[in-house]
């Protein structure tokens, strides 16, 4: 099965996670290193940031984001082979993570 529109998609050897917590806490200065993201919803924080900097104790999960021209599709390494063999599948495309991608 194919999709109407089909998508490049690189795999970047960054690892990302995302941290939810408390709304009242301020944004922390470990989370705004390297690439981020930050939601603030009524009653939720939600930080996106490279998996280093988290620390141990934070609740992870997984999600995806996007900026003006790029749009992230984060997925668990555990299945990292099985969404790559799903999206090839459906038509689109994937660079690995040592080929440079741009978008035109």
């Amino acid at each position: 099965m194919t999709s109407d529109v089909q998508l490049t998609l690189a795999i970047l050897q960054e690892v990302f996670a995302i941290c939810q917590l408390d709304r009242a806490l301020p944004i922390s200065a470990w989370s705004l290193q390297g690439f981020f993201a930050v939601a603030r919803t009524q009653d939720k924080l939600s930080i996106m940031c490279t998996q280093a900097v988290i620390p141990p104790t934070a609740d992870i999960s997984i999600f995806a984001i996007s900026a003006y021209n790029t749009d992230y599709v984060l997925v668990k390494q555990s299945v990292l082979k099985r969404a790559v063999q799903v999206l090839l599948q459906a038509g689109h495309q994937v660079v690995p993570a040592s080929l440079t991608y741009t978008a035109s």
